[in-house]
């Protein structure tokens, strides 16, 4: 359900922030504690690691087209 997804979109950003913390055994450590909190601020760690994914996709392909001279 939702909370599944607010979980995934909080660990992506602890990895977009520290790519160090992309292994199995920290991403299962933090999603254990996710699960634990509130729907509240769960949704909203979700919400922020979300547009962080969003931000950086947009810097990813503003890149691209910069390469491809497309506007």
């Amino acid at each position: 359900g939702p909370r599944i997804g607010f979980i995934l979109h909080a660990l992506l950003e602890d990895v977009l922030d520290d790519p160090e913390k992309n292994t199995k055994e920290l991403l299962e450590a933090q999603a254990k504690i996710l699960a634990t909190l509130p729907v509240s601020e769960l949704a909203e760690r979700g919400k922020k690691g979300k547009r962080a994914r969003e931000e950086k996709e947009e810097i990813e392909v503003t890149e691209i087209r910069k390469r491809h001279w497309v506007k």
